[in-house]
């Protein structure tokens, strides 16, 4: 908790962070399982399962909330009940429905079907080193965004508690609206993939689409932001605290910017992976942290405050899309062809026509 930016005197941060960072890790072997079916799900094509297991746990997670918190008066610590039981809950019947469905040849080979729990033995090293680099690169880059958004809360937490509470709404609000692109980077992983075989010209097409779609996703969601920040009925709902609210004003511009732009950055992550081309996500996230780290660090000697934090939150996000750019030479490639015109798609196809 030190390391997060809470001091040891400060008794009330303490007692309740504790309980709820303790609760909140007894789910994590459950998400860690429900993430692995949800996976297997989409790599069937079949993404309507997992979404009615993780909107129902979302429901219930919400009530919950409402129910251990407003009724109960749990606090913290009700949230993080409410947020496990419903982890809990998500894994169990993800694991049990998938065991019962039908394990024949002929029933897995349909499409959009899910793979049934089967044991089949330890994996041969040939199946580890095909997944380890692709996950690999995945892990890094969740360590390096969890880090990133880590070490800014812990700077926000150094400029006391009214500080604190306006960067962790503005985050919530902000992290809600950012995973909205998430699809969009997901699709581009399946279908540029599968387009990539035997279908090349279809690629730059479907990354035309995908960015003109973030794109337009990135405006609403900052206009959004804007709104659901600086409107006073919506922002007394978050926080009722009117110093908090003050400095929640301060940071809309630069949650505003940064969220214009977090779609295209997510998408490239998305796009990388599925051309083939991801052996740099690494690199781009150890530059992107320490880029922010070093602003981070800058912030914190001069004194800037809160709004310093979230002016390096777009640091973060701009250094993470200019990697892309400047690192891959097939996304370049393909993003040329793809906002180059009808001129190039017909280039594309001609040899298959003839």
């Amino acid at each position: 908790l030190k390391l997060a930016g809470i001091p040891a005197s400060n008794a009330a941060l303490l007692n309740a962070a504790r309980p709820y960072l303790l609760i909140r890790a007894a789910g994590l072997p459950f998400v860690f399982l429900a993430t692995v079916l949800q996976g297997s799900s989409l790599g069937r094509g079949n993404a309507w399962r997992p979404l009615k297991i993780f909107g129902a746990a979302g429901i219930v997670n919400l009530v919950g909330d409402v129910w251990l918190t407003l009724y109960k008066g749990w606090g913290a610590t009700g949230a993080a009940t409410a947020t496990v039981a419903a982890q809990i809950g998500a894994a169990l019947y993800y694991a049990i429905s998938s065991s019962r469905l039908d394990k024949g040849v002929e029933a897995s080979s349909k499409p959009l079907r899910d793979v049934a729990l089967v044991w089949r033995g330890l994996p041969s090293k040939r199946i580890v080193k095909t997944f380890m680099n692709v996950a690999m690169v995945l892990f890094s880059r969740s360590i390096g965004l969890m880090l990133a958004y880590s070490m800014m809360t812990r700077t926000a937490a150094l400029g006391g508690e009214t500080a604190l509470a306006a960067h962790q709404v503005t985050l919530q609000v902000w992290w809600l609206l950012s995973f909205l692109p998430e699809p969009m980077s997901v699709a581009a992983q399946t279908l540029i993939t599968r387009d990539m075989k035997d279908r090349k010209h279809r690629v730059p097409k479907l990354i035309k689409t995908l960015y003109g779609m973030c794109a337009v996703l990135g405006v609403s969601a900052a206009a959004l932001t804007g709104v659901v920040l600086r409107a006073p009925a919506v922002a007394g709902a978050l926080v009722a605290d009117p110093s908090v609210r003050r400095t929640m004003a301060t940071l809309v511009p630069f949650a505003v910017l940064s969220q214009s732009y977090c779609p295209m950055a997510t998408l490239s992550d998305g796009v990388c992976i599925g051309l083939g081309s991801f052996s740099h996500l690494p690199i781009i996230m150890a530059g992107s942290f320490l880029s922010t780290a070093a602003g981070l660090a800058f912030v914190s000697s001069r004194n800037v405050g809160v709004v310093g934090v979230w002016a390096c939150m777009n640091v973060f996000l701009a250094s993470r899309l200019a990697g892309h750019v400047l690192t891959s030479k097939r996304l370049r490639k393909y993003v040329k062809k793809a906002f180059r015109g009808g001129e190039t798609l017909k280039m594309e196809v001609a040899p298959i026509a003839a």
